[in-house]
């Protein structure tokens, strides 16, 4: 992915005062701005892009589907188009695409001014109905009229040909709809017209491969034509791992011995560094957290039974975009490289720098629980979606459900356990809060926030989804500890205060306590 300038000019048709230059006059620029970006994946280009010079045009306010009709007048084209979030879709911006006279869009903020709570009223997500299509997995089936997402739009995945902003700054919004009502709402039409010009400009090189290849050939003078995706897994087993015995022998990790449990760590947004992810990823996150840690100290004083060696927590990172960060993690599993890459710590001779860890494959897990959407913004369910029959799983998650309702659910929806899967029969468990489609109507978007599942910090360890998280955090804690030791698990405190301090790093702000 390549991405050049990041600039949006409003033209205010202000009079010409003395000594002003001409630009500064009949120019104001717009500061807090998200673009949609330009990104490459294996067959094409995707996203968005302005010309090198910008793309210019008469500003029209729609604020209806009803008035996306008015585009099709090209009289007055190109047109940068201001949409009200409340009619905010995929089904609209098609519309504006396939109208050939749209040079640009502009979307509003929700979080405050004259369109604050406009959340798109149908739902909205950016992306499709059947995430993850890409990857075939039989455990996950998914179509146009059985979508697991419902609201997807499609949108992330759609080369655009024109930029989208995103406009945080409300006063530059509202001071933009003035002027749309100011000059340009009027019929008929006539100039002099208010208009605006995005620049944004991102060019790709058709594909990835093609452009990884085209960064390659400048050998002497390295030039990064485009970015990889890429990022971290992040994994913590409860136990230490000694890698040899007291008489110095390298020990095996028994096959069928391990434990895991995981979340993802990534949310999708068609613009950059503005998702939050409530639902998805935070809640999974801090149930994972949480979990973590309540077994962790439990199992300073117990013991494993027999067959069970140790619990293994994962966050992934990648998975809305076909699972690359699960797929790298099952790769290097199998592969003689995780938790380090054993022949390359060979080589450096290394090997002991590493804590002197034996390695983790595939075979070493005994079960597999992953933790998705689990807010209960609509419902205090919680299902328990399952494959290669989980048995004993399942039925000590119901145990220890405590007063939530628990029900269990044949087949797996897109979710990280999916790359283990493919060619490993390993009995797995996917907790979430919705049955056949996710209940998440603005799943993989910037909508997907705090202030929409109405979450305030401020409210405390009270709120209805602290308490819920906490007690899914509870009943999975004493499940894997009864998986792991054979015996009950012991009385746990209350963490309603550690999730609502999670929920507050993770959603609102990173400058928290924790």
């Amino acid at each position: 992915m390549m991405f050049l300038t990041k600039q949006l000019l409003l033209v205010s048709l202000a009079c010409l005062g003395r000594g002003q230059k001409l630009k500064d006059s009949i120019y104001t620029d717009i500061e807090e701005i998200r673009p949609c970006f330009r990104r490459l994946n294996g067959t094409s280009e995707i996203g968005c892009t302005s010309a090198i010079g910008g793309n210019v045009g008469v500003v029209l306010y729609i604020k209806t589907v009803a008035d996306v009709a008015k585009v099709s007048d090209a009289t007055f084209a190109p047109y940068i188009v201001l949409i009200d979030p409340h009619i905010f879709s995929g089904q609209v911006l098609a519309s504006l695409k396939s109208s050939g006279n749209v040079n640009g869009v502009i979307l509003p903020s929700v979080t405050e001014g004259l369109w604050q709570g406009h959340y798109p009223e149908s739902g909205y997500s950016d992306d499709s109905t059947c995430p993850n299509s890409a990857t075939k997995n039989s455990s996950s089936t998914c179509s146009n009229s059985n979508p697991w997402n419902p609201t997807g739009s499609n949108a992330m995945w759609v080369d655009w040909g024109f930029p989208i902003f995103l406009v945080q700054n409300t006063n530059a919004t509202e001071k933009l709809y003035n002027c749309f009502l100011q000059y340009n709402d009027k019929s008929p039409l006539s100039w002099p017209l208010c208009s605006m010009e995005l620049k944004a400009s991102m060019y790709g090189a058709k594909d990835s491969q093609t452009c990884i290849r085209r960064s390659n050939l400048f050998n002497i003078t390295p030039l990064t034509v485009c970015d990889p995706l890429s990022d971290s897994n992040i994994h913590y087993f409860v136990s230490p791992r000694n890698g040899t015995t007291p008489s110095n022998q390298t020990k095996v990790q028994n096959d069928d011995s391990v434990i895991v449990v995981s979340a993802r760590l990534d949310a999708l947004s068609l613009f950059d560094q503005v998702e939050v992810g409530f639902e998805t990823p935070a809640t999974g996150i801090v149930t994972l957290l949480t979990t973590a840690h309540l077994v962790s100290q439990a199992m300073k004083t117990m013991r494993y039974k027999t067959g069970v060696e140790n619990v293994l927590f994962l966050l992934i990172h990648g998975e809305s975009f076909d699972y690359i960060g699960s797929s790298r993690l099952v790769y290097d599993m199998d592969n003689d490289a995780f938790p380090y890459n054993k022949s390359r710590a060979e080589n450096a001779q290394t090997y002991f720098r590493n804590g002197s860890q034996y390695l983790f494959t595939k075979s070493n897990i005994k079960s597999f629980i992953e933790l998705g959407q689990l807010s209960n913004s609509k419902s205090n369910d919680v299902y328990m979606h399952s494959m290669n029959s989980p048995k004993e799983v399942v039925d000590t998650l119901r145990s220890n459900r405590g007063s939530l309702a628990t029900m269990a659910v044949n087949g797996i929806p897109p979710a990280s356990v999916q790359s283990f899967l493919k060619q490993s029969a390993i009995p797995s468990v996917v907790l979430t809060n919705f049955e056949s489609e996710y209940s998440n109507s603005m799943y993989h978007s910037i909508y997907d926030s705090a202030d929409f599942h109405q979450y305030d910090y401020a409210e405390g360890k009270d709120q209805k989804v602290v308490r819920h998280l906490a007690m899914v955090s509870k009943m999975v804690a004493k499940s894997i500890i009864s998986l792991a030791t054979g015996n009950a698990a012991p009385e746990m405190e209350d963490q309603t205060s550690l999730v609502n301090e999670l929920l507050n790093c993770y959603t609102i702000t990173a400058n928290c306590t924790l």
